[in-house]
């Protein structure tokens, strides 16, 4: 086998591996992607958390608003009474769960 003939044998070996690369580096990329545009998306929620608290309605239609859910997510979200053992009121966001303790 010639010199020339072994060579280009390497050569498409080292070609191969590099495009077996590609695949994986191509995932790679796409979950950069994703997690770019997710911090981005948390930024500007972020910028705009004090817009938000300026426009939070601490009730709506007779209902107690989630403070998390309506900055977070300007999402509207009821909170929920729930038993105490204290003489403090305690109350629970049906979305997100987080509870919210009022003290007398």
């Amino acid at each position: 086998m010639t010199t020339e003939t072994q060579l280009k044998q390497y050569a498409a070996q080292i070609a191969e591996a590099v495009q077996s690369r590609e695949a994986h580096l191509e995932r790679g990329i796409l979950d950069l992607e994703t997690k770019l545009a997710q911090a981005r998306s948390a930024r500007d929620a972020a910028g705009s958390a004090a817009q938000r608290l300026a426009d939070f309605e601490v009730q709506f239609r007779g209902n107690y608003q989630c403070p998390s859910c309506w900055i977070e997510n300007k999402t509207r979200s009821n909170l929920s009474p729930v038993p105490s053992n204290t003489q403090d009121d305690l109350f629970r966001c049906r979305t997100c769960r987080n509870e919210f303790v009022i003290k007398f």
